[in-house]
C-alpha cells in the first residue's frame, strides 16, 4: 500500500505555525492506511492547556 502525507504535512506545517508541535504519521486501519496526526502533552498538562492546544490545532487544520 502507497501512503502518500499530503494532507498530514499540511496541518503539522500549519501547527508550528500556530506554535503547536505535533507529528505526522501513517496509520494502518485494516487494509487501508490513513493520514494521521499524534501529539504528546506533558503529563501535567491542564485543563487550559489542553484548550490552548485544540484551538490551536483547530487552527492548524482550517489553514491546511
Amino acid at each position: 500500500l502507497e501512503f502518500r502525507r499530503v494532507l498530514s504535512r499540511s496541518v503539522v506545517g500549519a501547527a508550528r505555525d500556530q506554535r503547536l508541535m505535533i507529528y505526522g504519521c501513517a496509520t494502518r486501519v485494516g487494509m487501508r492506511v490513513m493520514e494521521a496526526v499524534m501529539m504528546a502533552p506533558p503529563l501535567n498538562v491542564t485543563e487550559a492547556d489542553v484548550d490552548l492546544i485544540l484551538e490551536r490545532l483547530e487552527g492548524a487544520i482550517d489553514a491546511a
